[in-house]
């Protein structure tokens, strides 16, 4: 028997296993992050279906220790990781981050990867500040690495 037949024969006697093994180890959820003067929304999708949400109130007297609106980033980030963690959702389960918004130079709708100019324009608030700049810059902080 080669190898190849061998690990095949392997495989089909532990196909339950197997099949168990790689769907806990799979990346499966989409994080989409929505922040706003007060509050940043979440959720986690899996395909089409939104499996969780929660809107993240900050209070003003938390907002107002910050000099920009950029300066929230780690803030904003860490609430995001803790209510995954609280809910029982890892960053190893997340296959992509999405950021809602952000103030940017005119270009067509639609979905864009975030890419280093990007995030110096969000940064520097090239057509203004906003809390929704946080977006991109959030989602290209790499969450799924943790």
């Amino acid at each position: 028997m080669s190898k190849i037949e061998t690990w095949h024969a392997a495989c089909t006697m532990y196909k339950a296993e197997i099949h168990m093994e790689v769907k806990v180890l799979a990346r499966e959820y989409v994080l989409a992050i929505n922040p706003g003067s007060t509050s940043t929304k979440v959720a986690l999708f899996k395909d089409l279906e939104n499996v969780i949400q929660k809107n993240l109130s900050h209070g003003t007297d938390e907002l107002d220790k910050f000099e920009k609106i950029t300066d929230q980033y780690e803030y904003r980030k860490d609430m995001i990781l803790s209510w995954m963690k609280d809910e029982g959702y890892s960053t190893s389960q997340l296959k992509a981050v999405v950021g809602r918004g952000g103030l940017l130079k005119p270009m067509p709708s639609g979905t864009y990867k975030v890419t280093a100019p990007m995030i110096e324009d969000l940064k520097i608030g090239i057509q203004g500040e906003h809390a929704s700049n946080l977006g991109g810059i959030i989602a290209r902080a790499d969450c799924r690495r943790r």
